[in-house]
């Protein structure tokens, strides 16, 4: 009796410990998996969203205005939080196919956007 009675004590004492949970509101949540990006249009189409590309000088095959009604949806799509940081409009009739291109994959890559191509 005395040496089953320390082996439930040491088993309890052994596993106790495993069943305890943490305290505070941590809940653990897998990273997501981003797959395979092209990582230098998503960097190319970040830096135009921020404001720090440099613009085509080439002429776009892509007329301002139906630039602007694309870029104004994109904007729409946007969550609150990155509206008020960039105002896509005004880039209308400055982006090359190149860049308006990069600029989509970043907005679907960032804020997961499921966007036509304009």
């Amino acid at each position: 009796m005395s040496r089953t009675l320390h082996a439930v004590v040491f088993g309890l004492i052994l596993f106790w410990p495993l069943t305890a949970l943490g305290s505070g509101s941590y809940s653990y949540r897998p990273s997501r998996a981003l797959g395979a990006i092209d990582s230098a249009k998503y960097h190319h189409g970040k830096q135009i969203f921020t404001g720090q590309a440099k613009f085509d000088n080439e002429a776009s095959p892509i007329p301002a205005s139906q630039q602007e009604e694309c870029l104004r949806k994109l904007q729409a799509l946007l969550p609150q939080r990155a509206r008020g940081s960039a105002n896509l409009s005004l880039l209308a009739g400055k982006l090359g196919a190149g860049q308006l291109e990069a600029l989509e994959y970043y907005l679907n890559v960032r804020y997961r956007l499921r966007t036509q191509p304009c």
